[in-house]
């Protein structure tokens, strides 16, 4: 992996015309380590100079062979590597395309659940007003209840007190009658006939 980093930053600077150096290479890379840069750097230049070599020993005809061959085989690199990356793209995609409608799904989920909560609240609201002026009636009627007892006790007294008023005047009433009916039967008696056969009655009450 390293080697092949080092590869293509060293390629990447001499295709600017900048000679590759362990810094160099590493501020193309981003970072790494000096000693495994500067190994992959050693070894990158020991390929080319075989790779260098081997061109030099062979005949032209085989160099011009090796080079198309090598061309053929960077062409159906390219190849696999653009098919590699438009699967990658394509399943990526797929992904995204997945991801998203689940987000949507999601965010779905969460207004209806938003809209659940706000009915909730709302009806936990009236239920709460309907208590208070449930709990409000319930003190209202139970103070006008207890008004009505005091008044109903205070008619009981007005009542008794009345019937007690009523007790004594029929009472009075009575010896009223008593006495008027004795002396009418004192009157009866003591009547005698006159002249003209006539009673005629004498008061005895002096």
């Amino acid at each position: 992996m390293m080697l092949e980093k080092v590869r293509k930053a060293m390629e990447a600077l001499e295709a600017r015309n900048i000679t590759p150096s362990v810094r160099k290479v590493r501020d193309e890379m981003g970072g790494g380590g000096y000693t495994e840069i500067g190994e992959a750097m050693r070894e990158v230049k020991a390929e080319r100079e075989a790779l260098r070599a081997v061109r030099t020993d062979l005949p032209r005809v085989l160099q011009d062979k090796v080079g198309i061959l090598a061309l053929d085989l960077w062409t159906a690199a390219q190849e696999i590597a653009n098919r590699e990356v438009a699967d990658v793209r394509q399943a990526c995609d797929v992904r995204v395309a997945a991801a998203t409608s689940q987000a949507e799904e999601a965010l779905q989920e969460i207004d209806q659940a938003e809209h659940r909560i706000r009915e909730l609240v709302q009806r936990v609201a009236t239920l709460e007003t309907a208590e208070r002026a449930a709990s409000v009636r319930a003190e209202t009627a139970e103070a006008r209840a207890g008004s009505l007892e005091a008044e109903v006790r205070v008619m009981q007294e007005v009542n008794k007190q009345r019937e007690r008023e009523l007790d004594r005047a029929y009472q009075g009433v009575n010896r009223m009658a008593e006495v008027l009916g004795t002396k009418h039967k004192s009157k009866a008696k003591t009547a005698t006939p006159n002249g003209d056969g006539n009673a005629k009655s004498v008061d005895v009450t002096g």
